[in-house]
């Protein structure tokens, strides 16, 4: 019969082998938004898996306080910052950042490891027994400790007020300019210009 292939009916070679590459880069677009999902997007509300177990008086420290913690991260080498007491967006004006120094004594138990460090210095709120927080890398607080001059402003927000900064580059780079949010529900950075 004319117009009818004499392969059988079977897909030709080369069609099998475009369905297949459309399948494996469908299959890699899902792990690759399966890994930016869990690995790179930050969690909605951070956990506070961290407890400060105990304060005491140390003559060594800048801030002449030590502290001892427990929980995920709290041996790992370096300074780093403690957010503490944040339960939630509406209690978020309470919650506390302190500074501190690398471990310097650490006690192995069953359930864990326990570290002290010291404590440089509190920055808003009050380190107490009990409180729970995170270690963080972010050791600023404020654009004025980089050197940089600011104004603080209120934007308001579906769920209330947000506070951020309006900084001002020494150089400025006429309709350049960016919006950096860090509010976890607020998935984007804007760089215009």
């Amino acid at each position: 019969m004319a117009g009818r292939s004499d392969r059988g009916g079977s897909p030709p070679l080369g069609s099998a082998i475009g369905v297949g590459a459309v399948v494996a880069a469908g299959a890699s677009l899902m792990l690759a938004r399966t890994f930016a999902a869990r690995v790179l997007t930050p969690a909605p509300r951070p956990e506070h898996g961290i407890c400060v177990l105990a304060l005491e008086a140390s003559g060594s420290a800048r801030g002449g306080q030590r502290v001892w913690l427990q929980g995920p991260d709290v041996d790992l080498e370096g300074s780093y910052s403690f957010i503490f007491d944040a339960p939630d967006r509406l209690t978020q004006h309470l919650a506390g950042h302190a500074r501190l120094g690398p471990v310097v004594d650490r006690v192995r138990t069953r359930t864990g490891v326990r570290v002290a460090r010291e404590v440089m210095s509190v920055e808003r709120g009050e380190l107490r027994v009990g409180a729970l927080g995170r270690i963080t890398g972010w050791w600023y607080t404020e654009p004025e400790q980089l050197g940089y001059e600011s104004t603080r402003v209120a934007l308001p927000l579906p769920g209330g007020v947000g506070w951020g900064w309006v900084i001002r580059p020494a150089h400025p780079v006429a309709g350049r300019w960016a919006v950096s949010p860090h509010i976890a529900f607020m998935k984007l950075t804007m760089n215009l210009g």
